[in-house]
């Protein structure tokens, strides 16, 4: 499960899974997104949750954003397509910190 998890959700839209993931048992929630005005939308939408919801725009393919190994869980809902899985940082990454990673 999720339980006590840190979960980054690449491609977050307007965070509605982020919740989701908070709402399942997540101890903390990245999001991810490439448009200002989602991640704008989602600052909004979850104020509330700003100590356990943090949103960056960005490109989920830059797996620089979590190389540190501070993400266990990798959630992508209908993005995961524009994230090149293949590239050598995700391949190292599920190597090195073997997450559990989620597609939807």
């Amino acid at each position: 499960g999720l339980t006590g998890k840190n979960v980054m959700d690449i491609g977050c839209g307007d965070g509605i899974h982020c919740r989701t993931l908070l709402e399942m048992g997540a101890k903390k929630v990245s999001g991810v997104d490439l448009s200002d005005e989602f991640i704008r939308l989602a600052r909004e939408k979850d104020a509330e949750y700003a100590d356990k919801i943090e949103y960056h725009v960005g490109n989920g393919g830059n797996m620089d954003m979590i190389a540190d190994g501070s993400q266990d869980v990798l959630f992508s809902n209908m993005a995961i397509h524009v994230v090149l899985i293949l590239n050598q940082y995700f391949m190292r990454f599920v190597v090195y910190y073997h997450p559990m990673v989620v597609l939807s």
